[in-house]
């Protein structure tokens, strides 16, 4: 059975506010069907999001034990305006206790904090570990592309840690940061904005792995877990050519292959592909992934079947679908 630490939720009581909205995020109607309005792009939106009756019931259809459930990143909630933000992340952290509470076996759940306020999200983070019993938070992966953004949420960095719990790295900005389409909805690209977008994702995930590894951040708070989406972005493809670029000109005393596999943080595997999970599991070592599905997004049958098609072992198939997860938890 699969336990799936990459799955999102809207809880019923935060879409009937989104849908009060005008700017995103926010739920509208259209000929479609409702639609997911996000700062970059829209999803059609239908109960599969919030309906915990039919998502059980589509886990057990797909061989689905259990979600940590999360609201994305890139949604954008988590990083507006604090008097904005903090009444619907508060809406959506105790409907997601409430729902851990009524299913323990089904789910576990992650905060999501207002980093508009730093001090605030530690104070949130402490409030969901100690009152809410959550097991951690998600945090956009911006703030951990290079040092000096790590340092800018330290505060939740050693509340986590005094706490312990897991934080969940997830694309998305940081609060000070520009989106990629202004307020009158221009991108700033002259082609296309999905396909920049994504490239600029993974990038972006790939650039806060080398902060956490080369900044030994997971060795500087050992007791918090992290957990990196999307197969740390394009490092499986790339740390062959950092490897021999450290042995040519910097001789780096540990090579980056070597890094990778030794690092106490785990990526896992909503990469919707069985090459990148073939690459991964080459890179990080099976042991170091978590199975992630990005549901309701995108299917869990789509990344079972990524993982079956996978170029790996049995038992690494066992050791990315749940033995990691159930180890982690």
């Amino acid at each position: 059975m699969i336990i799936d630490f990459h799955a999102h939720w809207v809880p019923d009581a935060l879409a009937s506010a989104l849908r009060a909205r005008n700017i995103p995020p926010f739920i509208a109607q259209s000929e479609a069907g409702e639609q997911f309005h996000m700062p970059v792009g829209a999803l059609p939106f239908d109960n599969s999001y919030g309906d915990l009756s039919a998502r059980m019931a589509r886990m057990d259809r797909e061989g689905v034990a259990m979600q940590v459930l999360s609201l994305p990143c890139l949604f954008g909630l988590d990083t507006r305006p604090l008097a904005e933000a903090q009444p619907l992340l508060d809406i959506f952290n105790h409907a997601t206790a409430s729902a851990v509470a009524r299913h323990p076996q089904r789910f576990r759940g992650l905060a999501s904090l207002p980093f508009a306020d730093i001090d605030l999200a530690a104070e949130t983070y402490r409030h969901a570990r100690r009152e809410l019993g959550l097991m951690g938070a998600i945090v956009p992966i911006n703030y951990f592309l290079t040092i000096k953004g790590v340092g800018a949420i330290a505060p939740l960095l050693e509340m986590a840690n005094l706490e312990g719990g897991h934080l969940f790295l997830h694309p998305g900005r940081r609060a000070d940061q520009a989106e990629a389409v202004d307020a009158q909805g221009t991108s700033r690209y002259a082609d296309s904005l999905m396909a920049r977008r994504q490239l600029e994702i993974q990038h972006e995930v790939s650039g806060a792995m080398v902060t956490l590894l080369w900044g030994e951040i997971a060795q500087k708070y050992p007791d918090v877990t992290f957990h990196v989406a999307n197969s740390g972005g394009t490092l499986p493809v790339v740390v062959e050519r950092m490897d021999f670029t450290s042995e040519l000109r910097s001789h780096e005393p540990v090579l980056p292959s070597k890094r990778l596999r030794n690092s106490g943080v785990y990526v896992d595997c909503s990469s919707m592909g069985p090459i990148a999970i073939t690459a991964a599991v080459a890179c990080f070592g099976a042991e170091n992934i978590l199975f992630g599905s990005d549901s309701p997004i995108y299917s869990s049958v789509w990344q079972q079947e990524a993982l079956r098609q996978a170029r790996i072992s049995e038992a690494e198939r066992a050791a990315l679908s749940h033995e990691n997860a159930a180890r982690l938890l």
